[in-house]
């Protein structure tokens, strides 16, 4: 029997008996349980109930699920400052249970770390590290002056972007 053959007989059997079966990036119900996702005229209701067309609904949970992927495969490190902001713990973690683990953020707020927060978010005794700005700072700062380095970075960003707002206004 191969080993492919083996895989399918297991997940047939696991279905059958009512189990949740995940396998790959598949994920299915048994049979008895396929109300938890809504098809046609409840989809359509419940979308009025909301105010939207069937459509942009569909498309509204097709982004919600994309959204939740992102969360659980992009990281994040995860510093946790004292009283004295002197770190006393230092996680790798994906960004959904960065956010959960916190309670300080959003987990949408930790998928815009590079794009708004130029990979490097502090809130409430925490600091929020994107991998791409981790890589940077590794490579130009080294380990020990790691978060050193991605600061100052960040705060003459802050200053020049406050000096041209000053300049313009």
């Amino acid at each position: 029997m191969s080993w492919v053959s083996l895989q399918s007989d297991i997940i047939e059997r696991r279905g059958r008996d009512g189990a949740r079966v995940i396998y790959e990036d598949y994920t299915y119900f048994a049979e008895h349980d396929r109300r938890l996702s809504p098809k046609g005229e409840e989809l359509a209701e419940i979308a009025e109930g909301l105010g939207m067309t069937r459509e942009k609904l569909i498309a509204m949970r097709k982004w919600m699920q994309e959204t939740t992927k992102r969360l659980v495969r992009e990281m994040a490190t995860v510093y946790t400052l004292n009283e004295q902001l002197d770190i006393v713990k230092a996680q790798h973690l994906p960004k959904s249970e960065a956010a959960e683990l916190t309670g300080v953020v959003v987990p949408g707020e930790l998928l815009d770390l590079d794009d708004v927060y130029g990979g490097l978010l502090v809130r409430r005794g925490y600091i929020f590290v994107s991998d791409m700005a981790r890589e940077h700072g590794l490579k130009k700062y080294g380990p020990v002056e790691l978060l050193n380095g991605l600061i100052d970075e960040q705060l003459v960003v802050y200053h020049s972007d406050f000096d041209s707002l000053a300049v313009a206004g």
